[in-house]
């Protein structure tokens, strides 16, 4: 009786994995570079700014966000208020993270963490080694990259015309933890991003204030 009830509990798992990326078709294990993922903050990437909202659980914030490239290589991360307050301020280069700023309210170890993995996984500073296992999506207009990392996956939607990256997935062994969407595409770049967590009330919208 024990051993039948782990089993069903064990095919239960595997079966919701399974469905959860039913749309993709496995194709082969291959070796690529990080720059193969097209990202916006890669390459000719300097600054940008967005109107960005942040929902977590009942509180709400809206603001200006602004992501900038230092000589450095490292990443700033500026948030303020429509007022002009501060809320944030993180220097990110490769899996360094350094807060420089942090209202009190939202100044918690786990809240930090979170917007830590967010934005790391946003400008594609998280570590990735360059196997990668290769898939397609049943209408053949995405290539998929999975990595695993650290007993997570993380999944990279890559247009096939384009060669834009349209998708980030954040996924336990069992379950997806966040996505990080990319839309409204204008000289190759995303007017709309949307980070969504699944496991927490929490997103953060950002869209893209032209110059």
């Amino acid at each position: 009786m024990k051993n039948f009830l782990f089993i069903s509990i064990l095919l239960l798992l595997c079966s919701c994995r399974t469905i959860r990326h039913s749309n993709l078709q496995k194709v082969e294990e291959q070796k690529i570079e990080v720059a193969q993922l097209n990202s916006c903050f890669k390459n000719n990437f300097t600054k940008v700014l967005f109107k960005s909202e942040i929902n977590i659980y009942k509180n709400h914030i809206s603001g200006l966000t602004l992501i900038k490239l230092m000589p450095d290589n490292s990443y700033r991360i500026n948030f303020i208020t429509e007022l002009g307050l501060k809320i944030f301020d993180f220097e990110i280069k490769g899996e360094n993270f350094k807060v420089i700023y942090c209202i009190e309210k939202m100044n918690k170890k786990k809240l930090i963490q979170i917007l830590k993995e967010d934005f790391t996984l946003l400008l594609l500073e998280n570590k990735l080694n360059n196997k990668t296992m290769l898939y397609k999506n049943k209408n053949n207009s995405e290539n998929v990259f999975r990595f695993h990392v650290n007993n997570n996956y993380k999944y990279y939607y890559v247009d096939n015309e384009s060669a834009r990256l349209n998708k980030i997935e954040n996924c336990s062994f069992f379950s997806r933890k966040v996505s990080i969407d990319f839309s409204d595409f204008k000289n190759n770049f995303p007017n709309k991003i949307d980070i969504l967590h699944y496991n927490i009330k929490l997103n953060i919208r950002l869209n893209k204030i032209d110059k």
